[in-house]
């Protein structure tokens, strides 16, 4: 008989889990009412002895909840809703790392970097007060270490986040009151040592190397992040049981390898878990790891070797009680959820395996049954969270697997080593960098798989689809039993729906004019030359983005980059465009601001030719001809980067156009005069706003008018009112935010867009 799994510890743990999760999100009546109802449950069957597990189970709600009001009671929420917008003095002690923020695009502008870091109070305006609070400041914070304690003003801005008490913006400096223990220093000290260490190495390595080993993603690119993402590995770069299981077995290999025996090595290995948890810091899912590690370490210490679902029962319990905000944080609930897919599901999957497989063929059943079953086990969360499904997570994580333990082992070493013995660190990094980079071209050549990633609904919805079409999916195959025949045929038939599904065909047109390319809340417009060549005005807000649809457009060389004016949402994508393409001249316009825009637009040209255009200036080719008809030499004080946009007229392939970039009324009233007459195709200005010379899009009157805006963009662009004028003077209106990615195509002139579909 089967070893049945002792499973009993779960039920409480997740029914504490149930009510601390509950007591969060249906903050006040409905949770009252919901814990109420679990104790009368439980109490019903205690009287009637019924079942022993549910009783369990709902009295395990009811404490939940109880203890989630007993967190929540503690952390003083009416003091600081009373301080609500107003500046207060706190002095407290930082207990985590700063997470630096880079600069973000608000609409036209960029912001300045911040950092966010979690505090315990000591004092609130000399009031004795202990809560944690998260704070965000610009004062350079990088080198704060958890146990610093520190003073600032500033002010409340929310008092009700689920795990602190307020978040607070740091008005004033953050001064230094008295430094942290040793431990913490050297940890920091360590930290920054490896951080130096992988200097030099290949982007890549960098990145990856301090993030699998300490969880540090300073150095990881946002190409790098968004492909792991799309691919299912990023849980690589969180620090989780793996790792400390892989530390844990290299400490207990040297201590038996000098003679030490019996519990004198599992304290060894204990107190150096200890050290490793501090070097990397406590997140969710190093806690959970950590707790139910020490309760194995015990089990195993004590003879008993068949302790792991009970230690994750007790981790899951334990640190809920400690800290019911976790119960929320999904972080926790994926590092749980891989866990128990290990546990429950991975030796049944290996067991399936095994039927096909030869005994030699034992190892690949278990290399695959490990990414199959922690895949499996987290996938609602993953689409609670992200909204996406990846279909290459599975494949990806199977072959990068080798190279996690040395990419850990020889970075752990690294790190130990990167104080005393910085050199002899960086040739470690060498040495472990190819592996690192397999790691990146695995996740870079399965985002780009035209099938990598299946769009879904978010939240419960979206994890309510997924386990009705894993029903639906087991219900086929089971009614399959009885008809082996449609196996193959079926299995066939859901490739074929995968392929067809996933593919953009005909895209990108064939003879494409013009696109607009979705940039978010930005402009990218793509002028066809043919040929794998293109004229490109503006590149929005985000790198990314626009590379992606250069790529998709197959366009490799740029005659011509226009850079219409200098806001972030027309000019922050360059990087992306330069990616891998030539670019022949730059124009721009003739107003440098914003100043740091302009700047940063400067040094990213490095020595491409690049001048300042005014009006009269024109271009001329086979395929496409046009002339600027502003800015004028005379500047419009008003919104003076707006009104100096490079506004372009004339034609492309035979087809007329007007391009206005973010002209307003001051300067729509100045071209208004040097127009001639109708246009085919009009690029609407500044994203449909409601600042749009009525006259001059009646004098236009075009065929075709393309809206490039984000979607659920905060400015309420496109405005009403501009939709309602380029109805009644527009044969046809397209938007990015409603359709993606836009191209015109003729015979006959119109717009088509890219196919949407719940595929990425």
């Amino acid at each position: 008989m089967k070893d049945i799994p002792d499973a009993r510890l779960l039920f409480p743990a997740v029914g504490i889990w149930v009510g601390c999760a509950s007591a969060q999100l249906f903050y006040g009546a409905p949770a009252t009412f919901l814990l109420i109802a679990t104790l009368a449950i439980a109490l019903i069957f205690l009287f009637t002895k019924k079942s022993y597990v549910l009783q369990l189970f709902c009295i395990s709600i009811f404490l939940g909840g109880l203890i989630s009001g007993i967190h929540e009671a503690a952390l003083h929420r009416d003091l600081f809703r009373s301080y609500t917008n107003s500046n207060i003095g706190v002095v407290g002690v930082v207990t985590s790392d700063p997470q630096l923020s880079k600069s973000k695009i608000r609409g036209d502008f960029r912001t300045a970097q911040s950092a966010t870091l979690y505090l315990r109070t000591k004092e609130v305006n000399g009031q004795a007060v202990r809560v944690p609070i998260l704070i965000s400041t610009t004062n350079n914070v990088a080198n704060l270490i958890p146990g610093t304690k520190v003073a600032f003003y500033g002010k409340v801005s929310d008092y009700r986040l689920t795990n602190a008490s307020a978040f607070i913006f740091a008005k004033s400096e953050v001064k230094i009151l008295s430094r942290s223990n040793s431990i913490s220093q050297l940890t920091f000290q360590m930290r920054s040592a490896l951080r130096d260490a992988v200097q030099g190495l290949p982007p890549a390595a960098m990145g990856l190397i301090p993030g699998i080993v300490i969880g540090d993603r300073t150095f990881q690119s946002v190409e790098l992040t968004t492909n792991m993402r799309a691919t299912g590995l990023t849980h690589l770069t969180a620090v989780s049981g793996a790792n400390l299981a892989i530390v844990a077995a290299l400490v207990l290999a040297l201590c038996r390898r000098i003679g030490v025996r019996g519990r004198t090595l599992w304290l060894i290995v204990a107190l150096a878990l200890a050290f490793f948890i501090l070097l990397v810091r406590p997140s969710p899912s190093v806690l959970r790891a950590a707790v139910m590690t020490t309760v194995a370490l015990a089990a195993r210490a004590s003879g008993n070797r068949s302790a792991a679902l009970p230690s994750l029962g007790v981790a899951i319990g334990l640190l809920l009680i400690i800290n019911p905000f976790l119960a929320t944080d999904p972080g926790f609930a994926l590092s749980v959820s891989a866990t128990a897919g290990l546990l429950l599901l991975a030796p049944k999957i290996e067991r399936f395996l095994m039927r096909y497989f030869s005994k030699r063929l034992e190892l690949l059943a278990q290399t695959l049954a490990i990414p199959i079953a922690a895949t499996v086990f987290s996938l609602p969360i993953v689409v609670a969270i992200s909204g996406q499904l990846s279909l290459v997570s599975v494949f990806a994580n199977l072959i990068v697997a080798p190279v996690i333990a040395p990419i850990t082992i020889i970075g752990f070493f690294m790190s130990l080593i990167s104080i005393p013995l910085p050199q002899i660190s960086h040739l470690l990094g060498v040495v472990v960098s190819p592996f690192a980079m397999w790691i990146a071209g695995v996740a870079n050549f399965c985002a780009d798989l035209p099938f990598s990633t299946l769009r879904w609904s978010k939240g419960w919805m979206g994890v309510i689809t997924l386990l009705i079409l894993a029903i639906a999916i087991r219900i086929i195959f089971l009614i399959l039993r009885s008809f082996t025949f449609l196996k193959l045929p079926m299995i066939l038939i859901l490739i074929l729906i995968i392929i067809f599904s996933t593919t953009k065909f005909g895209w990108p047109p064939k003879n494409w004019l013009m696109a607009v390319c979705d940039v978010g809340q930005g402009d990218g417009i793509v002028l066809s030359l043919g040929s794998n060549s293109a004229i490109v005005i503006d590149v929005g807000p985000d790198p990314t983005l626009i590379d992606n649809c250069l790529h998709e457009l197959k366009v490799k060389n740029i005659e011509l980059l226009i850079l219409t004016h200098f806001h972030a949402d027309h000019v922050e994508g360059l990087p992306g465009l330069l990616k891998g393409r030539t670019v022949k001249q730059v124009w721009m316009t003739t107003e440098p601001t914003p100043a740091d825009e302009f700047t940063r637009v400067k040094n990213w040209l490095g020595g491409i030719p690049s001048a300042q255009i005014y009006r009269g200036a024109t271009f001329k080719s086979p395929a496409i001809s046009f002339e600027v008809i502003w800015p004028d030499l005379k500047p419009i004080l008003e919104s003076p980067a707006n009104n100096a946009s490079i506004s372009i007229v004339g034609s492309i392939h035979g087809h007329s156009f007007f391009s206005p970039g973010d002209l307003e009324l001051a300067s729509q009233e100045k071209v208004l005069e040097r127009l001639t007459g109708k246009v085919e195709i009009l690029k609407v200005a500044h994203h449909g706003s409601k600042l749009q010379n009525q006259k001059l899009v009646e004098k236009l009157s075009p065929k075709l008018c393309l809206i490039s805006v984000g979607v659920d963009n905060p400015y309420g662009h496109p405005a009403p009112v501009t939709l309602r004028l380029l109805s009644h003077n527009c044969g046809a209106i397209a938007r990015t935010d409603r359709s993606g990615t836009l191209a015109v195509i003729d015979k006959p002139l119109r717009v088509v867009s890219t196919r949407k579909s719940i595929w990425r």
